[in-house]
This record gives C-alpha cells, sequence and structure tokens, in this order.
C-alpha cells in the first residue's frame, strides 16, 4: 500500500521492478523493469486505504506477470 501512498501524494509513476537470481556475491542477478504505472485520477485527491491497496495490488500483478520465474515462485507463495 505504500508504494500507492506515495505514488499518489507525490504525483508521480511508478516503475514496476524485478531483481531475481542468486543472493550470493558474484552471482547473475536479472533486473527486470515494466512500464510505469500512473494513478492520475487520483492526483490531489485523498483515496482510502481499499483504494491504495487496489492500486499496490496493480503494481504486484505487473511484476508477477513478467517473465521470470523466480518472481513468479514468490508470488505464487502468498
Amino acid at each position: 500500500m505504500g508504494v500507492s501512498m506515495i505514488a499518489v501524494y507525490a504525483k508521480v509513476p511508478v516503475i514496476p521492478l524485478c531483481i531475481s537470481g542468486e543472493y550470493k556475491p558474484f552471482h547473475k542477478v536479472t533486473v527486470t523493469f515494466g512500464k510505469p504505472i500512473t494513478f492520475e485520477e487520483y492526483y490531489g485527491k485523498k483515496p482510502d486505504n481499499e483504494t491504495l491497496q487496489t492500486l499496490a495490488d496493480e503494481v504486484m500483478q505487473t511484476i508477477y506477470s513478467f517473465d521470470n520465474t523466480d518472481i513468479k515462485k514468490i508470488g505464487e507463495q502468498k
């Protein structure tokens, strides 16, 4: 929910990204960036917590949709 709150109040887009791979020094990692997501229709308004959660879920769904098996495994654990 925090990402959507910051994006709405700061009037900035969210750029979804995923960092995947081995979490050990000197191992290969992959960084995947998605297209910016804007919440312009909420700029200047004070959305309730349910709306902010819905917006945050939209960002997470975008990240889960990346063609990356590591992040899909994390997303499926929810």
